[in-house]
């Protein structure tokens, strides 16, 4: 996954705790499964999202009991070392263990005493059980150590540490921040048109991470569209996701692209955690 952007628990709005948008970058040859229900191996806990079917795990996932992580990579010029844990473990490990009666804070900081194992990434957690606030926290292996707390509010991340103002981070932001005050059906639709935003920055508003400029170039879009003809080893935005949690019901649409195009639709009650 590489650019996001939600609203974490609004002050001013009724009716949910936390709203998401997110597109993933990938390759295409990369197997991959959309969004369904699985279970976490060696747990008993079935949990929502898709999966990477090369390395394991998954980029956005959350369970019945609310626990959600989202991941993506970072990306400043430096390369992965080889030896590194597959980063999608992250994810499976949060919302595996959310049947596991470990709270939260536990585990959030158990992962990020455990973060030098993996090449660069951002991670966000987030608790969202049934009837009750809903907390989160971040962290990253490039910045500062620790899960840190979310603030309340909105908030963007894309291939550098969180809130970073790249271009697209911020036409993200933007875009949830125009329609926060909107029922669900009409942000879904407000924030797939933003997803799919294929302009690209101006030269002279592009970060600076260790690439050539004309791949910087044509990262800095929301949508990167694949060069055409089309090419199973093309690189570009293979799903758009848009989560809305509220007090009892989460809400999680995912859109597919290109050949695979295809949409999918899941609500779901929360579950408490016994324990």
């Amino acid at each position: 996954m590489c650019v996001l952007a939600l609203d974490f628990r609004p002050q001013a709005v009724a009716g949910y705790r936390l709203r998401l948008i997110s597109n993933r970058d990938e390759f295409f040859s990369r197997p991959t499964q959309s969004a369904h229900w699985w279970r976490v191996p060696g747990t008993p806990a079935w949990v929502l999202g898709g999966r990477d079917l090369r390395a394991g795990g998954s980029w956005l996932a959350i369970s019945r009991a609310g626990r959600l992580a989202v991941l993506t990579n970072h990306r400043r010029g430096l390369p992965a070392g080889g030896q590194e844990r597959s980063r999608g473990e992250l994810v499976e490990r949060w919302v595996g263990q959310s049947q596991a009666g470990e709270p939260a804070e536990a585990l959030a900081e158990t992962i990020a005493a455990q973060a030098y194992r993996y090449a660069g990434f951002n991670l966000l957690l987030f608790d969202c059980p049934p009837e009750q606030p809903a907390r989160g926290w971040s962290l990253t292996n490039r910045g500062e150590a620790g899960a840190q707390p979310l603030a309340a509010g909105i908030h963007g991340l894309s291939n550098d540490v969180l809130n970073t103002p790249w271009p697209k981070t911020e036409a993200l932001r933007q875009a949830v921040a125009r329609h926060r005050d909107t029922g669900l059906s009409q942000f879904r639709r407000a924030a797939l048109a933003a997803l799919r935003e294929e302009q690209t920055a101006p030269d002279e508003a592009l970060p600076s991470t260790g690439i050539d400029l004309a791949r910087e170039r044509a990262l800095s879009a929301v949508f990167i569209l694949p060069p055409q003809p089309w090419d199973e080893s093309a690189y570009g935005t293979r799903c758009s996701s848009v989560l809305d949690i509220g007090p009892r019901q989460a809400s999680f649409f995912e859109q597919t692209w290109h050949h695979e195009a295809a949409q999918r639709h899941f609500v779901f009650d929360l579950q408490a955690l016994q324990f």
